[in-house]
């Protein structure tokens, strides 16, 4: 609790005290040590209250800073407790303040570099590139001379924060990427590029050929950089890790489907299943598990393939049949036939358009029964994608059937697409309204 923390640190500064008055000529035998504030700091962890537990560590620090023999003796107790208040940290979700505790300690008590690996990797999981650049410029400015300087899993673990921000923040992927090339270069200079190395630049390049403003320029541009990184990081001059055992991790093969996929044509769908083909085995090993990386590798298909509705019939069909297709699956689909139902000059007859509703209608009810693959608010969504398109009467049903879902409720979307489909509609209302009381 904060009350035996608190007590705890009380005894601690009665000891520090007689300690003191001991050293200026007091009798008695006492003596402190990073134990004891290990003790307390331990406390406050314990109870989460990480601002006294980081006070007491830089305390802990200054207090024994000259002291070489107990520095000596009880250099393995510091790391411990600084690692401990580091998970804590990283626990609490505040790696920036890891990451500012660490840069603290160091200008009197280096951390070690599995110290900076806890924090960066926090960050690069969170897509906190700036804070993760801030932590490796540290390291790499550090002069002490037992001070950790960043490797390999350094660098890797700031491209993974690089390539998670421009995941999650597309409106300046260009800068981002170039900003990744640049530690890209310093790790080919100082270290062997590894998979996970490669695996950020090319997924890397496929989240920036997915953002809304790139053009069909940039999108080539990064789909030939990313099939250069691609054919270098499965050459023969890769390390043991790769091509001796000729087994390639599912995340640098999965990448590059997905920089396929986002390319949006024919020909790059077609290099996205080449790749599923000739790499399926290497799938199949991948400590992930069989079952979850195959599945992503044919989801990862049906978006290759999503404008195409031929070629994305027969990747779900064959999903169906495997027993693979999930609610992403069904919903990818989905989104395909409502795209397609939508598209002039594709479908537009009316009588296509209310078939491929019912076969939208007939999977969404298919799923409603499923106990594998439920369907949430966005499969919802695209069905009434369809019916908005042929039979408003159906869509309004289906919305209000959302309306009394407590698992699928509608979105503003869900209402939008009606309201468009009632506009677009004009006088066919009645026939609607009477067509479906034959439903």
């Amino acid at each position: 609790t904060i009350e035996g923390a608190q007590r705890s640190e009380e005894l601690l500064q009665w000891l520090q005290q007689d300690v003191e008055a001991q050293n200026q000529g007091a009798e008695g035998n006492l003596a402190i040590s990073r134990a004891h504030y290990t003790v307390v700091l331990d406390a406050y962890v314990s109870a989460g209250d990480l601002v006294q537990a980081r006070k007491l560590l830089l305390r802990m620090i200054k207090v024994f800073r000259s002291d070489d023999d107990h520095k000596k003796q009880n250099s393995d107790s510091y790391h411990i407790v600084l690692n401990v208040l580091l998970h804590a940290y990283v626990r609490q979700n505040n790696a920036v303040a890891a990451a500012s505790l660490l840069q603290d300690v160091a200008r009197s008590a280096p951390p070690r570099i599995v110290d900076y690996h806890v924090v960066l990797t926090s960050l690069a999981k969170q897509g906190l590139a700036s804070a993760a650049r801030n932590l490796v410029s540290h390291m790499e400015q550090q002069k002490h001379k037992a001070a950790a300087q960043p490797n390999l899993v350094s660098y890797n673990l700031l491209l993974e924060a690089m390539q998670k921000q421009l995941q999650n923040e597309a409106s300046n992927a260009k800068v981002l990427l170039r900003q990744m090339e640049g530690v890209w270069h310093r790790i080919q200079d100082s270290f062997a590029p590894n998979i996970d190395s490669y695996t950020s630049m090319i997924q890397a390049m496929a989240s920036a050929a997915a953002t809304v403003d790139s053009t069909a320029k940039d999108r080539q541009e990064w789909a030939d950089k990313a099939k250069l990184l691609w054919e270098e990081a499965i050459s023969d001059n890769m390390d043991d890790t790769m091509a001796n055992q000729n087994v390639l991790k599912s995340s640098l093969i999965l990448s590059m489907m997905n920089m396929y996929a986002n390319l949006q044509t024919d020909s790059a769908a077609r290099s996205a299943e080449q790749l599923l083909l000739r790499h399926n085995e290497d799938l199949l090993v991948d400590d992930t598990g069989a079952q979850d990386t195959t599945l992503i590798a044919y989801n990862t298909l049906l978006k290759a393939w999503k404008h195409n509705l031929v070629q994305s019939d027969r990747i779900f069909q064959e999903m169906r049949k495997r027993n693979l297709a999930n609610t992403l699956s069904y919903t990818s689909y989905l989104s395909t036939l409502a795209h397609s139902i939508g598209k002039k000059g594709n479908g537009n007859k009316k009588g296509e358009q209310k078939a491929l509703a019912q076969k939208a209608q007939s999977l969404l009810d298919d799923m409603t029964a499923s106990s594998l693959a439920k369907p949430n608010t966005w499969t919802y969504n695209s069905v009434l994608h369809c019916w908005s398109n042929c039979n408003v009467a159906r869509a309004e049903q289906l919305l209000k059937e959302m309306e009394k879902s407590p698992d699928c409720p509608p979105t503003t979307s869900s209402y939008t697409t009606v309201m468009n489909g009632w506009a677009r509609a004009g006088g066919d209302r009645d026939n609607d309204l009477e067509q479906i009381q034959h439903l």
